[in-house]
């Protein structure tokens, strides 16, 4: 009996556990919400990848990976493409909403700086055209000032030009500091009862306040402003007043191109032949005007056979004549004089033109340190000396400038 009821019961099982097996869920149980977050998260890989309206193409790749393991388990591949398709496409509006956003922004930002930028270009520009206007309204007072200022007295002009008319260099120092020869000239005469003066191109429209011949000097206003004074030595002239004090070493007298420059007439040979009575009288004592342009005209063929080593070499063998000199020493000292001035203008002229520094030797002070100490070496006192750059070597500047002009024609 007890054996009948044993078959029975586990017949009863078997029978109800075949009866629960074709309703029984799956032996393997898949928590949806971990996969879906799976799909979700791979979906979201492809934003920024993929075009908008490719969310099918995304949600089939996206569907066939390690989600696929999960589809025999009751995670059907319906469920995986609408899900990976709806994030696709979210994320992707998302992903170009901030694009958008940021591009927007950028453009913001760039069209705040071109206006920023176009507002401080302005702003520089109406500065500029401030002054500009300034420097012309400057220019045209200076001008008026100079054009409107009583003319000079015969005996004021006569003294200026003798004393300071030619052309200056300033220091080496300075030369090296500006970087441009041709700024660092300074040209001075007078025509016409008028004062005419000019660095480089510059001028200064000077307006004339007194003169001093005691201390061969005279005072003037700057384009009939601030008060300079300039002040003549033997070889050199000192400017105050002007870009603080400026120290001038005498080139030569005014060429045709000087004259020019600084708004004077050009002189032409017939002015040379007549000479005020007191140059006259100091220029034919020792050498005579024929014998200065043949100077002149040496040392420019010695420039232009073999540049300034050859102009120096002449101008030696004067100085070695006037050593071994036993007679007429004084007219070998002012040929040799003038043969190292001429040598001067022609340097200093091609240097300017050439916009380059003057060989040294043939700067200003150096040549005229280089007549003193030949001089001194063959016994000239310093009176003799001094006396030989006033009387002789200075007046006759003006025809070594023109017999060299003469020839440049």
């Amino acid at each position: 009996m007890i054996r009948v009821r044993r078959a029975v019961a586990v017949t009863l099982g078997a029978v109800a556990l075949f009866a629960g097996a074709a309703h029984a869920e799956p032996l393997f149980e898949v928590d949806e919400r971990l996969v879906d977050i799976e799909v979700r998260q791979q979906a979201e890989s492809y934003v920024g990848r993929v075009a908008s309206g490719q969310a099918q193409q995304v949600a089939a790749e996206v569907c066939q990976g390690d989600v696929s393991n999960n589809f025999g388990r009751g995670y059907t591949r319906q469920r995986c493409m609408s899900l990976a398709s709806e994030t696709f496409s979210e994320m992707v509006s998302e992903y170009e909403t901030r694009q958008s956003q940021q591009r927007r922004a950028a453009e913001e930002r760039a069209e705040k700086r071109a206006a920023e930028r176009a507002e401080l270009e302005a702003e520089y520009e109406r500065r500029q055209q401030e002054i500009a206007e300034a420097r012309r309204e400057a220019k045209e007072q200076a001008i008026s000032a100079w054009e409107g200022a009583p003319p000079l007295t015969d005996r004021q002009a006569r003294f200026i030009d003798d004393v300071f008319g030619g052309v200056y260099s300033q220091s080496d120092q300075y030369v090296a500091g500006v970087g441009s020869v041709s700024q660092s000239m300074l040209r001075l005469g007078v025509e016409q009862g008028r004062l005419h003066m000019a660095f480089a191109n510059r001028s200064l429209n000077p307006v004339v306040e007194s003169v001093d011949k005691e201390n061969r000097s005279f005072n003037f206003r700057i384009g009939g402003g601030r008060l300079a004074t300039m002040q003549r030595s033997a070889n050199m002239a000192v400017l105050t007043g002007y870009d603080g004090t400026q120290y001038l070493y005498f080139v030569r007298r005014l060429a045709g191109e000087d004259r020019e420059r600084i708004g004077m007439q050009r002189q032409t040979a017939a002015v040379e032949q007549s000479p005020s009575p007191q140059q006259a009288q100091l220029v034919d004592a020792i050498l005579t005007r024929d014998q200065v342009r043949q100077i002149a005209a040496m040392m420019l063929d010695a420039y232009q056979d073999g540049g300034v080593g050859e102009m120096r070499r002449t101008e030696q063998q004067c100085w070695q004549d006037l050593a071994a000199a036993t007679g007429d020493a004084e007219v070998i000292a002012a040929a040799c004089g003038l043969a190292a001035l001429a040598g001067s203008t022609i340097e200093t002229g091609s240097a300017e033109g050439a916009e380059r520094q003057p060989a040294q030797e043939y700067q200003g002070a150096a040549t005229i340190e280089r007549i003193e100490g030949h001089m001194a070496d063959s016994q000239f006192s310093q009176a003799s000396i001094e006396r030989m750059k006033s009387e002789t070597l200075s007046p006759h500047m003006q025809t070594v400038a023109n017999a060299l002009g003469n020839a440049a024609r």
